[in-house]
Protein backbone atom coordinates (compact mmCIF):
# COMPACT_ATOMS: atom_id res chain seq x y z
CA UNK A 1 0.00 0.00 0.00
CA UNK A 2 1.62 3.66 -0.52
CA UNK A 3 0.40 6.05 1.68
CA UNK A 4 1.02 9.49 -0.25
CA UNK A 5 4.46 8.23 -1.95
CA UNK A 6 5.61 6.93 1.18
CA UNK A 7 6.72 3.76 -0.52
CA UNK A 8 8.64 5.95 -2.92
CA UNK A 9 10.90 7.73 -0.66
CA UNK A 10 11.51 4.89 1.45
CA UNK A 11 12.55 2.93 -1.52
CA UNK A 12 15.01 6.54 -2.50
CA UNK A 13 16.12 6.81 0.80
CA UNK A 14 17.24 2.98 0.85
CA UNK A 15 19.18 3.22 -1.77
CA UNK A 16 20.90 6.66 -1.32
CA UNK A 17 22.10 5.29 2.02
CA UNK A 18 24.67 2.47 2.79
CA UNK A 19 23.29 1.15 5.95
CA UNK A 20 19.33 1.95 6.39
CA UNK A 21 19.09 1.99 10.32
CA UNK A 22 16.34 4.02 12.37
CA UNK A 23 17.60 3.01 15.64
CA UNK A 24 20.85 5.16 14.75
CA UNK A 25 19.81 7.55 12.61
CA UNK A 26 17.28 10.26 11.47
CA UNK A 27 16.20 11.03 7.32
CA UNK A 28 15.88 13.61 6.00
CA UNK A 29 14.74 13.38 1.89
CA UNK A 30 14.51 16.81 0.13
CA UNK A 31 12.58 16.93 -3.48
CA UNK A 32 11.18 19.65 -5.58
CA UNK A 33 7.46 19.23 -3.90
CA UNK A 34 8.91 18.82 -0.65
CA UNK A 35 10.89 17.68 2.25
CA UNK A 36 10.30 14.16 4.49
CA UNK A 37 12.02 13.69 7.63
CA UNK A 38 12.19 9.81 8.92
CA UNK A 39 12.80 8.93 12.44
CA UNK A 40 12.01 6.76 15.22
CA UNK A 41 10.79 8.80 18.09
CA UNK A 42 9.59 7.66 21.82
CA UNK A 43 6.25 6.36 22.56
CA UNK A 44 4.55 8.43 24.93
CA UNK A 45 2.04 5.87 25.75
CA UNK A 46 4.65 2.89 25.69
CA UNK A 47 7.94 4.67 26.77
CA UNK A 48 9.79 1.40 26.43
CA UNK A 49 8.58 1.21 22.42
CA UNK A 50 9.50 3.36 20.35
CA UNK A 51 7.23 4.50 16.83
CA UNK A 52 7.83 5.35 13.31
CA UNK A 53 7.68 9.32 12.92
CA UNK A 54 6.99 10.29 9.18
CA UNK A 55 6.75 14.03 8.95
CA UNK A 56 6.41 15.77 4.85
CA UNK A 57 6.47 19.58 5.00
CA UNK A 58 5.74 20.87 1.50
CA UNK A 59 5.37 24.95 0.39
CA UNK A 60 7.39 27.57 0.34
CA UNK A 61 10.29 26.33 2.63
CA UNK A 62 12.92 28.40 3.22
CA UNK A 63 16.75 26.52 4.01
CA UNK A 64 19.29 28.60 5.84
CA UNK A 65 22.75 26.44 6.29
CA UNK A 66 25.30 27.99 8.93
CA UNK A 67 28.61 26.64 9.63
CA UNK A 68 27.47 28.14 13.95
CA UNK A 69 26.38 24.83 16.38
CA UNK A 70 23.78 26.41 18.74
CA UNK A 71 22.34 22.84 19.56
CA UNK A 72 25.54 21.00 19.81
CA UNK A 73 24.55 20.76 23.39
CA UNK A 74 21.82 18.88 22.64
CA UNK A 75 22.93 16.41 19.61
CA UNK A 76 26.05 15.31 18.84
CA UNK A 77 27.62 13.77 14.85
CA UNK A 78 30.42 11.81 15.26
CA UNK A 79 31.14 13.36 11.91
CA UNK A 80 31.30 17.30 12.49
CA UNK A 81 34.61 18.03 14.45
Amino acid sequence: MNILGLDKAMEIIKQNVSNFNLEENTYLLKTKDAYLTLSLDEDNEHPEDKKLSVKVTGGNIVVIETDERPFSDMFSNSEVN
